[in-house]
C-alpha cells in the first residue's frame, strides 16, 4: 500500500465536503506528475493526507492537513480521451488528458495540521514543501512522514468512520 498527499482548496472542496458526499471522483488536473502518478501508481486500498492549501480567509488560519482519505477505484479516463484508429482497431490515446481516481473519506483529524507543527518536528521539515504546492496536486508520501504525521493527532479515532475497505 502506497501514502499520498492531495492538496485541494478548501474554499472549492474540503474535507467536510468529502465527509458528506462519502465518494468523489478526482481529477488529476494538467499537472504531468500528478496524472502520471494516479495514472500509474496508484492502487485502491492506498490511503492519502487532504491538505488544505487556502479557505477563502483572508488571515489564512485554515491551511493546513486536513484528514484522511482513501483510494477506491482503478484509474480511468475521462471522457474526452482522444480516439484513434490502428490497422482499423479503436484505440483510446489519453496520455495527455486528465485521469480520475475514486476516492472516499476515511478521517477527519480533530484540529488542522498546520505548517508551524510540522516545522518543529526534525524529521518532518522536509514536508513543508507540501505547502508550497498548487491546488490539486498529488504527491507521493514516505512511510515514515506518514506514520510521524499521523502520530500528531493519536486521538482522532472519535472523527474515524467506521471501516477502512
Amino acid at each position: 500500500m502506497r501514502r499520498w498527499l492531495f492538496t485541494t482548496s478548501a474554499a472549492r472542496y474540503s474535507i467536510n465536503d468529502l465527509r458528506c458526499d462519502g465518494v468523489i471522483s478526482w481529477e488529476s488536473g494538467d499537472d504531468p506528475e500528478s496524472r502520471r502518478y494516479i495514472r500509474e501508481s496508484m492502487t485502491p486500498g492506498d490511503l492519502a493526507f487532504l491538505l488544505h492549501l487556502d479557505s477563502g480567509n483572508l488571515d489564512g488560519r485554515d491551511i493546513g492537513l486536513a484528514g484522511i482519505l482513501q483510494i477506491c477505484s482503478d484509474p480511468y479516463a475521462d471522457a474526452l480521451t482522444v480516439r484513434t484508429e490502428e490497422r482499423g482497431v479503436p484505440t483510446y490515446d489519453n496520455r495527455e488528458g486528465s485521469y480520475f481516481i475514486d476516492v472516499k473519506f476515511v478521517r477527519q483529524f480533530s484540529s488542522l495540521i498546520l505548517s508551524s507543527e510540522l516545522y518543529k518536528q526534525t524529521e518532518l521539515a522536509d514536508c513543508l514543501r507540501w505547502f508550497q504546492l498548487d491546488a490539486s496536486i498529488v504527491r507521493p508520501v514516505t512511510e515514515r512522514e506518514w506514520e510521524n504525521i499521523q502520530m500528531l493527532r493519536p486521538l482522532d479515532r472519535l472523527y474515524s468512520s467506521p471501516s477502512i475497505s
